[in-house]
């Protein structure tokens, strides 16, 4: 693509407070520069099989520069599908504009997606932005889902 570079670019009033940077990522480099500079980090769920590893990984760029972990609000997205028949849950998919990479599906009962979104929670998830794979599933979350989560952390 092209960049652009400007010198003393004039911004007044300036945002107070400062916008937050949020960096969505999963590469290990560019998890080294949000724990630089990143005010939020977001990568996908479910915890085990996707966010777990570069949550580790940005906790060990943060501790190598001194910086608390802490001080960095994570974020998720997950996508949810409750089919009405269990047995036709597919847990992965690939999205169309990312070939050859797999995208984990939280379901496909209610229990699971709750299981699934408190143990994010449980390791500091603050944020969530949710993709349903169709209306009947909006439908489930919000009556089945939302009424029963636990949105603060239990002891990890």
């Amino acid at each position: 693509g092209t960049y652009y570079h400007a010198d003393s670019a004039y911004c007044e009033p300036r945002p107070d407070p400062a916008i937050p940077i949020m960096v969505g990522t999963n590469g290990p480099k560019a998890l080294g520069v949000t724990a630089r500079h990143a005010d939020w980090w977001n990568w996908d769920g479910p915890w085990e099989q996707t966010y777990m590893g570069p949550y580790e990984i940005l906790r060990q760029h943060c501790e190598a520069i001194g910086r608390p972990f802490e001080e960095i609000t994570l974020t998720s997205g997950v996508t949810v599908w409750m089919p009405d028949d269990p047995a036709e849950f597919e847990p992965t998919y690939e999205h169309r504009f990312y070939p050859g990479q797999t995208f984990h599906v939280l379901g496909p009962t209610p229990e699971d997606v709750i299981r699934e979104v408190e143990l994010l929670v449980d390791h500091g998830v603050q944020h969530f932005q949710a993709a349903f794979a169709d209306e009947p599933t909006l439908d489930r979350f919000i009556r089945d889902v939302v009424p029963n989560l636990r949105l603060h952390p239990a002891s990890v």
